[in-house]
């Protein structure tokens, strides 16, 4: 099993938000997928605050 890392983001056309997926492929098979998200951060915590 030889695994190949694709890496999209965190800007690509496809995305609305500026988010990071790894891919881990074997083959046609997405063995895992590794999102990182955040990149914007819209201050959502201090909008709760009362």
């Amino acid at each position: 099993m030889s695994l190949i890392e694709i890496p999209v983001g965190p800007q690509h056309p496809a995305l609305k938000e500026p988010e990071r997926f790894l891919f881990r492929v074997d083959g046609e098979y997405i063995v895992e997928v590794i999102p990182r998200l955040g990149y914007c951060h819209r201050g959502v915590e201090k909008a709760a605050e009362a």
